[in-house]
């Protein structure tokens, strides 16, 4: 073809919204430009900060007439609007700022607390002195070897880190495990007590880290399994519960319980572990009526510990009467402890019985089984305790006596749970809870107190309590109700103690001690058949 040929302007109708004109091209065509990925912003919306709302596809002209024309142009702010905005923005900001004023001036404690709360936070750990920072590094070492038995011990550093730099523990379990140690501490050297808040609070502190709950790890079970069931200044019922849980879930996680053929002190001691988180979990079970966690039936074919390892639990050790009895080897607390555990198997298993197809038969051969272990743990502490008569000071052997009655203590317990309710095992029942009431006021001492699960100690008793105020109220007149009173009366005795003895927990054993109250007088207007009046 010839040279190109001008086309000349023509006026017609503007153009959509949809379209943008930005050239012309050098053949004096119009060129119709648009939106895409390398250049998501044409050239007419660029400069605004909103959304291109030209369309990415051109689309078709539609033609439009009259008045409508002349509003589909692209309409600028002027310089009039802009100084409007901007007016109306500054009057906006004075008022939220004078009303930020008002605010501060109502409420004028606000910024006090947000900033101990920050501080707390940031660096709210507490750090004792030089001076006195080495002395509870002298009484952890002096106590750490008695936790080798389950728990992995501090590297030099860690411990240093821990009480000088403990905002800087990545690891925040350490924190909680050699803080809950000092805690201990404290409660059994007065010169530490002062420091007691202190440790709870860097407690409080290092269970804020939600990765000692969320990231299985050995000194994460260590430090939850101890807390649970041995930190009754700290936890309360629902916390102890909720910490055993977690203890119980990372060990399954990180499979505590395999062991190969030839077994390792770190693996008799994973072993170890495992079977105290089990054993935690079948008395949290027992206390707060929940599910458990780590079946029985699941690990019946998990290994006990060995036996040398086990010697290392010695936890009525700390005073002695001469050197000869510190260089013994007592055995009496591995055999404690391996009762123990085979007991937590059988409570597992009474625990399952709901669930089993055939419960009475299941029931009774626990029953027998229950009675089995009772027999022979008996006769194994008591030997166990002869041994050492002659090596053993004063203390300890009253400490391997409580030992011995709070394992009769908990087969009562829990063979009144195991067994049915009806006409057949009713004497059987009523025997076995009077015997452990009777049993209350020896499960402790002057200077000792059975530590383990401490709950135990508080909801246990209520079990027989609620057997013998029953049979009271339904046989008022049976001869023995004289002394069914007297029992109740020393259930009443024993909450009465133990709220001296676990100062701690003083509040929970006084509401305790009220209800027990509340029975007995209940108790004793159905044998004089007056009614109650309650205070």
């Amino acid at each position: 073809m010839g040279a190109d040929i001008p086309i000349p302007h023509q006026p017609g109708p503007a153009l959509p919204r949809s379209v943008n004109v930005v050239a012309m091209s050098k053949s004096r065509d119009y060129a119709y430009d648009r939106c895409s990925r390398e250049q998501p912003k044409c050239a007419t919306c660029r400069p605004w900060p909103g959304e291109c709302v030209y369309s990415k596809e051109v689309s078709a002209p539609r033609y439009q007439t009259g008045a409508s024309s002349a509003n589909t142009g692209i309409l600028y702010p002027t310089k009039k609007d802009l100084d409007s905005f901007q007016e109306r923005l500054s009057r906006i900001e004075a008022a939220l700022e004078k009303l930020a004023r008002a605010v501060d001036s109502l409420n004028p404690n606000m910024n006090r607390v947000d900033a101990t709360f920050a501080s707390e936070k940031i660096a709210g750990f507490f750090i004792p002195s030089r001076a006195l920072g080495y002395t509870l590094i002298g009484r952890f070492l002096n106590i750490s070897d008695l936790a080798d038995l389950i728990a992995i011990k501090p590297s030099d550093q860690i411990l240093m880190e821990v009480i000088f730099e403990p905002a800087s523990v990545t690891q925040r379990s350490w924190v909680l495990y050699i803080n809950f140690i000092f805690l201990i501490i404290s409660h059994k050297d007065q010169t530490l007590s002062h420091l007691t808040t202190s440790f709870r609070h860097n407690i409080r502190l290092a269970l804020d880290d939600a990765k000692i709950f969320l990231e299985p790890n050995e000194v994460n079970v260590q430090a939850l399994t101890m807390l649970s069931c041995l930190g009754e200044d700290y936890t309360s019922p629902s916390l102890s519960w909720m910490l055993a849980s977690h203890a119980c879930r990372q060990a399954q996680a990180l499979s505590l319980h395999f062991t190969e053929q030839h077994y390792s002190t770190e693996q008799q001691r994973r072993l170890t572990l495992f079977w105290v988180v089990f054993m935690v979990d079948k008395a949290c079970a027992l206390v707060f009526g929940h599910p458990i966690l780590l079946s029985s039936k699941l690990y019946e074919n998990v290994p006990l510990p060995d036996f040398q390892h086990l010697l290392k639990f010695r936890p009525r050790y700390g005073q002695s009467n001469n050197v000869h009895s510190q260089l013994y080897l007592s055995t009496f607390g591995a055999h404690f402890l391996t009762q123990n555990i085979k007991l937590a198997r059988l409570t597992g298993l009474i625990l399952d019985i709901p669930t089993n197809g055939s419960q009475h038969s299941g029931r009774e051969g626990l029953i027998s089984y229950l009675d089995d272990w009772d027999v022979s743990t008996r006769q194994i502490l008591s030997e166990a305790r002869g041994l050492e008569a002659d090596h053993a000071s004063e203390e300890q052997l009253r400490g391997m006596s409580l030992a011995i009655r709070l394992m009769r203590f908990k087969y009562l317990h829990i063979l009144v749970l195991t067994l049915p309710e009806d006409v057949q095992y009713a004497t059987l029942r009523l025997e076995s809870s009077r015997e452990a009431l009777s049993l209350l006021s020896h499960l402790s001492s002057k200077h000792h107190v059975y530590r383990g699960i401490f709950w135990t100690l508080l909801y246990y008793p209520f079990t027989s309590f609620f057997v013998v105020f029953n049979h009271i109220t339904c046989n008022p007149e049976a001869p023995t109700t004289s002394g069914d009173l007297d029992l109740l009366t020393t259930t009443l005795s024993y909450f009465q103690s133990m709220k001296v003895k676990l100062h701690t927990q003083s509040v929970v054993t006084s509401e305790l001690e009220k209800m027990v109250e509340s029975f007995i007088q209940l108790a004793r207007s159905a044998v004089s058949k007056d009614i109650p009046s309650y205070t």
